[in-house]
C-alpha cells in the first residue's frame, strides 16, 4: 500500500507541544518517582536534562529554520535515544512505574512522527534490539530475582500492547490518511477541472461578446440581456433593449409567416439558423447572419433562448451588386449574341454567291471556329471576264477578326481595275488590298492567296501571302503547287511573288487556310500538312461525294468535331 507522507507527517505545532509538554512534565513524573524511591540520583539528573532539552528544542523552533526543516528526524532521534535510557534506568534501578509510562509515551510521540509503517517496524526493531542487548547484560539481576522477574513480565506485556496499539493506530491511519488523499485529489482535480472550464467559458464569452452580437430572452422573447455588440451595432442603449422584443429592430422586410417559422422551430427546441434583415434607430438597415438555440431546463423544456449573431451587411450589399451586375452582363451577354449572330449572317453575305464560271466548276467551304470567322473567300467578275479569288485567314479570332475580315472583303470587292489589264499582277492586288485597309490602323497581319483566273486561255495566276501553298491533282497524282510569299502586315515592305499555271482538263486544285491541319485527335497529335494532303489525295480520287464534304467529314472525325481554328479551303475543278 502506497503512503502519502503529505498527509502523515505532524504539523509544526505538534512537535512544539510534545517538546513543551517533555519539559513541564519531567519534574512531576520526577516528583512522582521520587515520592515512590528515595535513591534517584542518576533518574534526578536524566530528568533535568531531559526537561532542559526539550525546553532548548522548543525555544530552537521559533529561533531556526533549519532546526525546523529537521526537527523530524530530532524528534525520532530523540525518541530512539530517550527510551534506550529510560530502558537503562529501568534495568539499573527499581524504577518500574516511570519508566513504563516514559517508554510508552515515547513509542505513542515517535509512531506519530513515523510516516509509514516500513519506518514503524524498524523503529520497534530498533527498540527491541536494544531491549534484548540489555536484557543480557542485566540477565543475572533479571532472571534470578523472582520479585523483579513479574514486573519485568507486567513491563514488557504492557510495552508489547502499546506498540500493538500503535501498529494498529498506524495502519489504520495510513489508510485512512490514503483515502483522504484519493479525496483531497479528487476535490483537487475537480477544482481544477471547474476552474479550467470556468476559464473556458470566460475565454468562450469574451471571444463571443468580441465578435459577435449576442442576445438572451425569455420565452416571450422579452430581452433580459444583451451585449455592447448589440447596442452599438442597433444605436440602441441597453436601458433601451432590456425588457423589450425584437420587435425594436424589425426591419418589415421579412413578411409574418417568417418569423411565425422562426417561433415554431424554436419552440419546439430545436436550433434556427438564417439571416434577417433588421433596422437600426437612426432607420439604417444591417443584416445579420442569426442562429438562435433553446436553452432548456432541468426537464429539458425551454426556458430562454440565446440569439447569436454576425454583422453580414458588407457581404449582402456585394451579392445585390454582384446581382446587378450579372444582370448587366447577361443583358451585355444577349446583346453580344445577337451582334454575332448579326456578324456571322452578315459574313455569309460576304461569302461569294453561286455563279458559273464557263468551263470552270468551283466550292467555297467556310467553318468558324467560333460564332463568326476570320477566314474569308471572296470571289469577283473583271471587266475583262477573268475572276478574282481572294482567300484569307486573319490573326485571331472571334468578332474582332470577323470585322476585319469584312473590311478586307468590301476592300476586294470594290477594288478599281488597273488601267492596262495586260501588266495586272497578282501581288499588285494583294498590295492595293493592303493599301485600303491600313487606314483602320489594325495589328493583326494577313496571311491568305490572291487567285486570277483567265477563263478563256485557263491560265491561273496566283500569290501567296504567307500561306502554305495549295495542291493541284492530275492524272491522278496529286502535287504541291509551287510558291511562297510575306503575309500582309500593316506596314513596312511585303516581298510577294507572282506565279501562274496552265491548267488542264480534269485538274483538280485546293487552296486553303492553316486551321485545315493544325487540328489534334484525341491523342494530342496534330494532323499537320503532310496529313492533310494525304486526306486531300483520297477526296481528289472519290466520286462518291463532293471532295469538299469528304475533307470536312473527315477533318471532323480526326478532331473529334473540335477544330482549333476557322477552316476555309476552296476548289476549283477545270472541265
Amino acid at each position: 500500500m502506497k503512503e502519502s507522507k503529505s498527509l502523515l507527517i505532524p504539523s509544526l505545532a505538534f512537535y512544539r507541544l510534545n517538546l513543551l509538554l517533555g519539559g513541564l512534565l519531567s519534574p512531576i513524573v520526577l516528583f512522582i518517582a521520587d515520592y515512590l524511591n528515595d535513591d534517584l540520583p542518576k533518574a534526578f539528573q536524566f530528568f533535568i536534562l531531559f526537561a532542559i532539552f526539550s525546553m532548548a528544542f522548543y525555544l530552537l523552533t521559533y529561533i531556526s529554520d533549519s532546526f525546523v526543516r529537521h526537527i523530524r528526524k530530532v524528534f525520532i532521534l530523540t525518541g530512539l535515544v530517550t527510551s534506550y535510557l529510560f530502558l537503562f534506568i529501568s534495568y539499573e534501578y527499581d524504577f518500574y512505574y516511570a519508566s513504563l509510562v516514559a517508554q510508552i509515551l515515547i513509542v505513542i510521540s515517535i509512531t506519530f512522527v513515523i510516516v509509514n509503517i516500513k519506518e514503524l517496524i524498524l523503529f520497534l526493531a530498533f527498540y527491541w534490539t536494544f531491549d534484548i542487548l540489555l536484557i543480557v547484560l542485566y540477565k543475572d539481576f533479571i532472571l534470578f530475582d523472582r520479585a523483579y522477574q513479574q514486573e519485568f513480565f507486567h513491563f514488557h506485556v504492557l510495552l508489547l500492547v502499546a506498540m500493538g496499539i500503535c501498529y494498529i493506530a498506524m495502519v489504520s491511519r495510513s489508510s485512512q490518511a490514503q483515502k483522504f488523499q484519493e479525496i483531497i485529489q479528487s476535490k483537487e482535480l475537480a477544482m481544477e477541472f471547474i476552474q479550467e472550464s470556468r476559464r473556458e467559458v470566460d475565454d468562450m464569452r469574451l471571444a463571443l461578446n468580441a465578435s459577435s452580437i449576442v442576445a438572451i430572452t425569455n420565452l416571450r422573447g422579452v430581452i433580459t440581456y444583451a451585449n455592447g455588440n448589440f447596442e452599438r451595432i442597433s444605436g440602441y442603449s441597453l436601458e433601451e433593449l432590456l425588457g423589450n422584443t425584437h420587435r425594436i429592430i424589425n426591419s418589415g422586410y421579412h413578411p409574418p409567416e417568417f418569423f411565425r417559422n422562426v417561433w415554431k422551430t424554436i419552440s419546439e427546441g430545436k436550433v434556427w439558423i438564417g439571416e434577417i434583415k433588421n433596422k437600426r434607430k437612426d432607420g439604417s438597415y444591417y443584416w445579420v447572419a442569426t442562429t438562435i438555440v433553446p436553452l432548456s431546463d432541468n426537464q429539458g423544456r425551454p426556458n430562454r433562448y440565446i440569439a447569436i449573431r454576425n454583422d453580414i451587411t458588407n457581404r449582402k450589399l456585394a451579392e445585390q451588386k454582384l446581382i446587378l451586375s450579372e444582370e448587366r452582363f447577361r443583358n451585355l451577354y444577349q446583346n453580344i449574341k445577337e451582334d454575332i449572330q448579326l456578324a456571322a449572317e452578315t459574313q455569309k453575305y460576304l461569302l461569294p454567291r453561286i455563279q458559273d464560271i464557263p468551263g470552270f466548276q468551283w466550292k467555297a467551304f467556310v467553318l468558324p471556329f467560333m460564332d463568326v470567322s476570320g477566314d474569308l473567300i471572296s470571289l469577283r467578275k473583271n471587266k475583262n471576264d477573268s475572276y478574282d479569288i481572294f482567300l484569307a485567314d486573319i490573326a485571331g479570332h472571334g468578332v474582332a477578326s470577323a470585322l476585319i475580315s469584312a473590311v478586307v472583303a468590301l476592300s476586294f470587292q470594290q477594288m478599281d481595275d488597273l488601267k492596262d489589264k495586260d501588266e495586272v499582277k497578282t501581288s499588285h492586288s494583294l498590295l492595293a488590298i493592303r493599301n485600303a485597309i491600313q487606314a483602320i490602323q489594325i495589328d493583326e497581319f494577313i496571311c491568305g492567296v490572291f487567285l486570277n483566273l483567265e477563263v478563256e486561255s485557263k491560265v491561273l495566276s496566283y500569290t501567296y501571302a504567307g500561306q502554305l501553298p495549295g495542291l493541284l491533282h492530275r492524272n491522278g497524282e496529286t502535287k504541291i503547287l509551287e510558291g511562297r510569299g510575306m503575309p500582309l502586315f500593316p506596314s513596312g515592305n511585303i516581298l510577294l511573288n507572282d506565279y501562274s499555271i496552265q491548267l488542264e482538263s480534269g485538274d483538280q486544285l485546293l487552296f486553303f487556310s492553316d486551321g485545315v491541319y493544325e487540328i489534334k485527335n484525341n491523342n494530342e497529335e496534330f494532323l499537320d500538312y503532310e496529313g492533310f494532303q494525304q486526306i486531300a489525295h483520297s477526296a481528289f480520287l472519290q466520286k462518291e461525294s463532293h471532295p469538299i464534304t469528304f475533307i470536312e467529314n473527315a477533318l471532323m472525325e480526326f478532331s473529334l468535331n473540335s477544330p482549333l481554328d476557322d477552316i476555309s479551303m476552296f476548289y476549283l475543278y477545270s472541265e
